[in-house]
């Protein structure tokens, strides 16, 4: 009877596992932030190059939050993501060197986001594999080919790639002393400048006015945990830390106003377009940022001057040096030539013009 007993107690633990297993899997969105999804490839006398997608299940404010980390986090790109059912189909290589594409259709689509909610791209999903053929969100190789699901993070052959994703900005804050920063992080971290620099993590509540409160938990415990206020529409905000030091800050997206804007495009990469806005604010300081598919990155900054003649401007970079605008004598555009080397995205090379309203 006992031996009985233990054999109908070992089925049901089995079926009770199989059960929950089942329902994990029924779940895409579970199966897609549980470790990362990669493709790799060799590459002669070098590593190899390491491509994958981090899906986290949830940032407060934000929802669902992707990172993807391309040519070994060489280039990178963080929004928002969502997953639904709804039958996509793809045209994808198993592997790098493949001679065809293996053509199917998933049931799932994986929608990609900026942080404004605008739609980068979507791309098919089956619960086992992300079928990447997407060129909105792309690097160099990265498609279109197929991502494996790598769950076992730590121990992974490439688990040092995984371990050195890039912090990707959501928001920027400066008090009235500009060297007093803080800077929440996509993947709920943080970096509190207002003393000393301080790294830690950050979790967030949301009050009924839309304002939301940040609790920063420092990584060393002999650091000083604060508690940073970010009103509804994200342009100030107010810290006080355990300390006793308090003071407001305001979103840099929110600083001075622009007096002049200069706008470019241009290839990047085949068929695939970086969007250059140079910004000449007010107080005499300028910032050239680059945009690719919604994820903006600064390329240089510095000062400007508007030259005696009334359309040439002038311009100290940081990372260029001195550059001046030029009127094309066609168009009568006033146009800067911009060219910087070996960034994120390759060499910089680019003609903004003033933007005229």
């Amino acid at each position: 009877m006992k031996k009985l007993l233990a054999i109908v107690l070992s089925l049901m633990l089995c079926l009770s596992a199989c059960s929950f297993a089942a329902a994990e899997e029924t779940d895409p969105a579970k199966i897609l932030t549980q470790g990362v999804w990669n493709y790799a490839f060799a590459v002669e006398g070098m590593n190899d190059f390491v491509y994958y997608f981090h899906f986290y299940e949830d940032v407060p404010g934000y929802g669902g939050v992707f990172y993807a980390g391309f040519a070994l986090n060489q280039l990178n790109f963080a929004g928002t993501w969502t997953v639904k059912k709804a039958e996509k189909a793809y045209s994808v290589y198993e592997f790098r060197g493949a001679e065809a594409p293996v053509e199917g259709t998933a049931p799932y689509t994986v929608t990609f986001c900026d942080w404004n909610g605008n739609v980068l791209d979507q791309c098919a999903f089956d619960g086992e594999i992300l079928y990447n053929d997407m060129m909105n969100v792309y690097g160099m190789y990265s498609a279109p080919n197929m991502y494996r699901h790598v769950t076992d993070v730590e121990t992974d052959k490439y688990a040092d790639v995984y371990a050195e994703e890039k912090d990707i900005a959501i928001m920027d804050f400066v008090a009235e002393d500009p060297t007093c920063t803080m800077t929440l992080y996509h993947n709920g971290r943080y970096m509190d400048l207002v003393s000393m620099m301080v790294e830690g993590t950050w979790a967030m509540s949301q009050h009924e006015d839309g304002s939301r409160v940040y609790t920063l938990t420092p990584d060393d415990e002999l650091d000083t945990p604060a508690v940073f206020t970010v009103s509804a529409d994200s342009k100030t905000a107010h810290y006080v830390n355990e300390d006793g030091e308090e003071m407001d800050m305001v979103n840099t997206a929110a600083g001075a106003e622009a007096a002049l804007i200069l706008k470019g495009s241009y290839a990047f990469m085949e068929g695939l377009n970086a969007d250059l806005t140079l910004s000449c604010m007010e107080d005499g300081t300028c910032e050239l940022l680059v945009d690719v598919f919604g994820n903006v990155a600064a390329l240089d900054q510095g000062t400007w001057s508007m030259g005696e003649d009334g359309f040439t401007i002038n311009f100290v970079f940081e990372v260029t040096g001195e550059k001046s605008t030029v009127l094309n004598m066609e168009t009568f555009a006033v146009e800067l030539q911009y060219q910087q080397a070996g960034t994120a995205i390759g060499d910089v090379d680019c003609t903004l013009a003033v933007v005229v309203e």
